[in-house]
C-alpha cells in the first residue's frame, strides 16, 4: 500500500489551554506582561515605568475577569472587566478588555485569538460589545480578530467588537445579567 502524497505537516502551533487565574499565577502572569511591555517602541526607561501600572495583584483578581494561556507555562494573559455606560446616549452593555499580553516568544502563534475568542465567549449575552484602547502597534492584531475602530473615547486607537447574543450561553456568569 502506497502512502498519502500530500504530506501537508500538523500545524507547528503549540496547542493553548486559556482558564482562569488563582493568586499563585500573579508573578508569572507580570512575567509576562513585562515582557510583553519591553517590546513596545519606546524607551527603555519609560518601559520601566509603565509596565508595572498594567501588572496584575490580589485586588484584580476581585475586580476583574482575568484568564491565561498556557502552553509551557503561562504565556498569555487578558483582563476583562464590565463598563459604565458612556455618554447619555450610550445605552449599549459593554465589557472592557484592560490587558492582553502575550510573551514575545508565542506572538503570531494564536495566543492572542484564542485569548479574545475566550473572552467573547465568555461575555456573550451579558453584554452586548468588547471595548480596547490598544498599543499603536497593536491595532493590526484588533482589526484581524474583528474589532472595528471607535469614537467611544479619545484614545486614537479604541476598537469596539458587538457580541450577538446566543440562546446556548452557560451559566456562572462572573458579571450576572
Amino acid at each position: 500500500m502506497s502512502e498519502p502524497t500530500d504530506r501537508t505537516p500538523a500545524s507547528t502551533e503549540p496547542a493553548c489551554t486559556v482558564r482562569s487565574i488563582d493568586a499563585e499565577d500573579i508573578t508569572a502572569i507580570n512575567g509576562v506582561i513585562m515582557r510583553a511591555v519591553a517590546t513596545w517602541s519606546t524607551s527603555a526607561r519609560l518601559i520601566n515605568r509603565m509596565a508595572p501600572l498594567f501588572f496584575v495583584d490580589d485586588a484584580d483578581l476581585v475586580e476583574m475577569d482575568i484568564r491565561v494561556a498556557e502552553v509551557i507555562g503561562i504565556v498569555g494573559v487578558c483582563s476583562v472587566m464590565p463598563m459604565p455606560t458612556i455618554g447619555s446616549s450610550q445605552s449599549r452593555r459593554m465589557a472592557q478588555i484592560h490587558g492582553l499580553f502575550v510573551d514575545p516568544l508565542f506572538v503570531g502563534g494564536g495566543i492572542g485569538g484564542a485569548l479574545v475568542a475566550d473572552a467573547e465567549d465568555r461575555f456573550r449575552g451579558r453584554v452586548d460589545a468588547l471595548f480596547c484602547k490598544a498599543q499603536k502597534d497593536a491595532s493590526g492584531f484588533f482589526t484581524q480578530v474583528g474589532f472595528a475602530s471607535s469614537a467611544l473615547s479619545d484614545y486614537p486607537h479604541s476598537f469596539i467588537k458587538s457580541l450577538p447574543h446566543s440562546n446556548a450561553l452557560t451559566a456562572g456568569s462572573p458579571y450576572g445579567q
